[in-house]
């Protein structure tokens, strides 16, 4: 009887890392044809056995097929509880950096109850093994949640929720303004103020009593009026202006320029006032990472957690003093590359206050 080859396809493992593609699956060698076969067996030497016959019988089954490898049940679980077990170990040194308070009693609320835990382990289960081991992978995976996904071969996973960094760190808290400079500010600020931006104008009109009547133009016509466009301010704190609308208060960055004509304010507290103190030790927020100048050195603690080496300097240019940082985010990268990209701020100095850059370059009102 002739022989019969018969191939046995194996499943592939996943990929361990997300920046590698699964092995190429092995194409089987095509069965043998009737006239190949004929060839074959004409060439071999005869058996001591009486010939076979010419037609081999129908096999009675159908060839075997691929065998599918799956996870063993609840697998993909315990590993996103590993994920967060990791994350949680990985941002201790940023909580102790932030000196957040009781930072182990924050455990439960990170790894279970908060609502973008609880979301990230809904989903996580369902997510292709390789992401979630390009995750696990990581130093401190929060980081990389959204750049494994990015990053990840055709089709493309969905991203999974990224868990917060818990508790609330006490740094920058207000600092009272000494006695009587919340209504000198006030009477510096009496008169007509403009902010303009490529699409629209805005215009404060402040009177002695702190009352500001705002008139907004676009493309020289007047705009309707808003609920928020008639407020007072009122000054108790440096670097912040409290808003009186009739029903609540809010609070804006500010900061006057010491020669009276210009004054940089924003809704927006990411675009804040940082006090600089001797320039040696202070914090400020670079985006939504923290900076802590120490000495003659600096750090960012990311808001994913991470505790990185910074470069920080003052420096003269433009005729304008500013503070230099840049630093590198983990899994940070130019689009479409793997070419890592740093982040660089340059801090306009006013005085002894850094300003964010987005509050100067967006947020300036000018004497009219």
């Amino acid at each position: 009887m002739r022989n019969l080859t018969t191939f046995l396809i194996l499943g592939l493992s996943a990929a361990t890392a997300c920046d590698k593609k699964p092995t190429p699956v092995p194409t089987p060698t095509a069965a043998p044809t009737p006239e190949t076969t004929a060839t074959a067996d004409a060439a071999a030497p005869a058996p001591d056995s009486a010939a076979a016959p010419d037609t081999a019988p129908a096999p009675d089954t159908a060839p075997a097929v691929a065998e599918v490898v799956a996870e063993a049940p609840g697998a993909a679980a315990e590993q996103c509880g590993r994920i967060l077990a990791k994350a949680w170990q990985a941002i201790q040194p940023a909580l102790v950096k932030l000196q957040v308070p009781e930072p182990a009693s924050l455990e439960e609320k990170f790894s279970k109850t908060d609502y973008d835990t609880k979301s990230f382990l809904e989903k996580c289960p369902a997510a292709p093994k390789p992401y979630r081991d390009c995750i696990e992978a990581a130093d401190n995976p929060l980081h990389f949640i959204r750049p494994c996904a990015s990053n990840a071969a055709d089709p493309k996973p969905q991203e999974l929720p990224v868990p917060k960094l818990p508790g609330t760190p006490p740094l920058l808290q207000p600092v009272a303004l000494p006695a009587g400079a919340g209504a000198e500010i006030g009477k510096r600020l009496v008169g007509t103020w403009e902010s303009m931006s490529p699409m629209e104008t805005e215009t404060w009109t402040i009177d002695a009593a702190g009352k500001v009547d705002v008139v907004r133009m676009r493309d020289g016509k007047p705009q309707e009026k808003r609920s928020t466009d008639a407020f007072s301010l009122t000054f108790e704190s440096a670097g912040m202006a409290t808003v009186h609308y009739a029903s609540n208060n809010q609070t804006r960055s500010f900061l006057m320029a010491e020669d009276g004509k210009t004054f940089y304010s924003s809704g927006n507290l990411m675009w804040s006032v940082y006090p600089l103190g001797d320039r040696s030790n202070f914090v400020a927020r670079s985006g939504f990472d923290w900076v802590l100048k120490n000495g003659e050195s600096c750090e960012v603690v990311t808001y994913l957690g991470s505790v990185l080496p910074a470069k920080c300097g003052f420096a003269e240019r433009d005729g304008a003093t500013f503070f230099d940082l840049e630093y590198q985010v983990p899994g940070a990268v130019r689009w479409g590359t793997t070419e890592l990209e740093p982040t660089r701020v340059a801090f306009p100095v006013f005085g002894t206050n850094l300003l964010a850059p987005e509050l100067v370059k967006q947020e300036a009102y000018t004497r009219k």
